[in-house]
């Protein structure tokens, strides 16, 4: 879930956990993490910036938007390795491990449907790693982010996801109430 809290001239960034979000955001004067809170936060004067690493990094940003969202059903055709960092597509961790002995989880929105996920290397050089022939559904991604270039050999099919996707409905529901209040702010 991307969200953005507006206080009092600072703008607070929520975010999955993603490395190349994290070197971009780096780049912006002013930012500061906030442990207690976990999220980055910038001036409120450089959210449009902020959004456009969103859009980047994860092919949408906070606010709503009327773009479809689909599941896919992704098919690792080499062995997918991530040193020291998640295996990421869409803009969305597929899996991640924390150290070459803490196994692989497998990332929020996905699902493992055939094959491993697991943790390798050495103590100090530890990787995340999918298995050649894996298959994981990824859902809600949106059309744009399955532009995004990615680094792995795989095959992607969209998937026909009957049903209503609870969580993802929730979720759009409080990006909307965020927006409104962003502009009930605005407004003054």
């Amino acid at each position: 879930m991307l969200q953005i809290k507006v206080e009092n001239g600072t703008a607070k960034i929520f975010t999955p956990y993603n490395t190349t979000f994290v070197t971009k955001i780096k780049n912006i004067g002013g930012r500061r993490w906030n442990a207690a809170e976990k999220c980055w936060t910038v001036p409120e004067s450089e959210i449009e910036t902020v959004r456009a690493i969103m859009m980047e990094v994860f092919g949408e940003t906070d606010l709503p938007d009327e773009t479809e969202k689909v599941t896919v059903r992704v098919t690792f055709n080499k062995r997918a390795v991530a040193d020291q960092d998640s295996v990421v597509l869409f803009g969305k961790t597929i899996a991640r491990a924390t150290g070459r002995d803490s196994g692989a989880k497998i990332g929020d929105d996905a699902v493992l449907e055939s094959g491993e996920i697991y943790s390798g290397g050495s103590r100090a050089h530890w990787c995340t790693v999918v298995k050649e022939g894996t298959v994981i559904k990824v859902r809600n991604i949106s059309r744009a982010a399955l532009a995004l270039e990615t680094e792995y050999d795989i095959t992607v099919a969209e998937v026909e996801d009957a049903g209503i996707d609870r969580a993802a409905l929730i979720e759009e529901k409080e990006k909307l109430l965020a927006r409104l209040a962003e502009i009930e702010k605005l407004l003054g």
